[in-house]
């Protein structure tokens, strides 16, 4: 592997471990923190090629105990959240102002806390995606290419939800750092509030938005009204802008 390639992927890993020791300082050593040192070993273990991957499941957060607009608002302080992701990037695009993001899927879920009867099933949650080509082919809808989906599977008192598939909304890309200041900013807005006022944490999401949101604001400001050359992800991001 090219020394370069190798540096950019090693650093993704140590600006995991700082987080980590960061966060360990700002929250208290929460236990989700091994997630990400986890996460941060598997990069440097796989560190073998121009991609590397972040990989974290089910990864438990706290959350406020009576989010907003709560229904039913008998299960304040009765959730918990997971939390999942899969991001791979290429390093050799990473400093290139090129998409470098090869697969992603942020997912977040919420559910009742030992919840034993199912006839009142309550489950929320959404994921941010990027499509690949596969799913291109297998599924009618449109799919911009990254985006936000949202699923409800829940039962509500006597009623059942109305599940059908909702509309794919285009959505920027999130690396992990991203997505968990998206989350808490939702969620739990006493843990993002002393996250956004830590220069290090911050620091990681400017970076994160420089390689990640800003080829992607690039490529949709030339749709539909400017004449520049379009790439192929130009044009799959959001594909109902294209006609």
């Amino acid at each position: 592997m090219a020394k370069n390639f190798r540096s950019i992927i090693l650093k993704q890993a140590s600006s995991l471990d700082k987080a980590v020791n960061y966060l360990r300082n700002i929250l208290d050593d929460p236990l989700w923190l091994q997630s990400l040192r986890d996460a941060a070993a598997d990069i440097r273990a796989k560190c073998n090629g121009v991609d590397w991957t972040v990989e974290i499941t089910d990864m438990d957060l706290p959350m406020d105990r009576n989010p907003m607009h709560l229904k039913p608002q008998i299960l304040a302080n009765k959730l918990k959240m997971f939390v999942s992701i899969k991001m791979t990037c290429n390093a050799e695009l990473w400093n290139a102002g090129e998409d470098c993001i090869t697969e992603l899927c942020f997912k977040v879920s919420i559910q009742e806390k030992e919840n034993r009867d199912f006839e009142k099933i309550y489950h929320t949650g959404f994921h941010i995606d990027k499509t690949n080509d596969a799913e291109k082919l297998v599924h009618e809808e449109i799919h911009p290419l990254y985006h936000v989906h949202f699923v409800n599977e829940s039962k509500m008192g006597e009623f059942e939800a109305l599940s059908m598939d909702i509309p794919r909304l285009s959505h920027h890309p999130v690396d992990l750092f991203l997505g968990l200041m998206l989350v808490f900013a939702n969620y739990n807005k006493s843990v993002y509030d002393k996250l956004k006022d830590n220069a290090f944490i911050l620091n990681l999401c400017k970076e994160s938005a420089q390689h990640y949101v800003e080829p992607y604001i690039r490529s949709l400001a030339k749709k539909p009204w400017s004449d520049g050359e379009k790439q192929k992800n130009d044009k799959e991001l959001c594909p109902y802008l294209v006609l």
